[in-house]
């Protein structure tokens, strides 16, 4: 997958959270945004997955156990005004369609 980092003219930069920049967002003032949600599909299972993730954060062994469901899966690009992609067979595949869908509708810059 590429790594897209846009830079506007006053020096803001603007990419996908990934541990490969965290040594730029570590240098200097860092405001990260939400650009999407990567959810369960049914909606028993998405209404759980909110409820613990809003009980437990992002991460820990909660947020680590629910990366771990098995599918479908779906992304709501709603933060980015964009549509729901899915269903996906399981929570990697989601991922690779979001980041595939933020920087082909130039979401990263």
């Amino acid at each position: 997958m590429r790594k897209v980092i846009s830079v506007d003219p006053m020096g803001t930069m603007t990419f996908l959270n990934d541990p490969a920049f965290a040594s730029l967002v570590s240098k200097g003032k860092a405001t990260i945004t939400r650009a999407s949600h990567v959810e369960p599909l049914p909606r028993g299972r998405r209404k759980l997955f909110q409820a613990l993730r809003w009980l437990f954060g992002e991460t820990g062994k909660v947020a680590q156990w629910t990366r771990e469901w098995r599918g479908p899966w779906q992304v709501d690009l709603a933060p980015s005004r964009g549509p729901i992609l899915g269903p996906f067979a399981d929570r990697q595949k989601a991922i690779e369609a979001e980041i595939t869908w933020l920087q082909d509708h130039n979401q990263t810059g």
